[in-house]
């Protein structure tokens, strides 16, 4: 059977909208290069259209990890909107149910919308802790995982700025500024991650 892979330019366009949280984006960046990293570790492919599901799921779990960081990083408040981007990304209902399968924990709604938002989110979740794995594989671990978040909001490195290194108030930091200078603001999203960087924002 063949191994396909869904790649970021087949992405590109819905992520504009599950990364959207800062001014001009800078974060798709950051969401490319983070989906490189899945890829390279199996997580972007797929042989069949169950799995691929399963990948695109795995495209929300980040997305919603990111709006967490956000969220403790720079108490910047942008809510998931799993079902709206379970149907721009053209997650079907029926493949999310043969997702879930028969799980005892499911409530006993019986509103169809209702139901699928909730195994939606179970999976979302359950996705999400591979993804957070895979992350902190790729970047050696929470704290470089943390300079590349808090760079992600940047809107370039210093040797682009045309004002220089000292006059740029947007330009992404160095490991060692990040890790060694005004530690306190960056200790709630730190010690998130090094937790396991759960849910911190439900979906709206």
């Amino acid at each position: 059977m063949s191994v396909a892979i869904l790649t970021w330019d087949e992405l590109s366009e819905v992520a504009k909208s599950l990364f959207d949280v800062w001014q001009g984006q800078p974060e798709l960046r950051w969401a490319k290069e983070a989906w490189t990293h899945l890829t390279s570790r199996g997580l972007a492919s797929y042989s069949n259209d169950l799995e691929k599901c399963r990948t695109k799921i795995r495209l929300i779990a980040l997305a919603a990890f990111y709006c967490d960081f956000c969220y403790l990083a720079w108490d910047e408040a942008a809510y998931p909107t799993y079902d709206l981007w379970a149907e721009l990304l053209e997650i079907s209902e029926v493949r999310v149910g043969q997702l879930i399968g028969s799980d005892p924990e499911l409530s006993t709604e019986e509103d169809e919308e209702t139901l699928f938002q909730e195994v939606l989110r179970k999976l979302v979740r359950s996705a999400r802790q591979e993804v957070f794995g895979a992350l902190v594989d790729a970047y050696g671990n929470t704290s470089g995982l943390l300079v590349a978040l808090w760079n992600s909001n940047k809107d370039h490195e210093p040797k682009e700025c045309d004002f220089g290194v000292e006059g740029c108030n947007n330009c992404e930091q160095s490991a060692d500024e990040i890790l060694n200078y005004d530690i306190e603001e960056k200790g709630p999203a730190f010690t998130w991650l090094e937790q396991g960087g759960d849910e911190v924002l439900v979906d709206g």
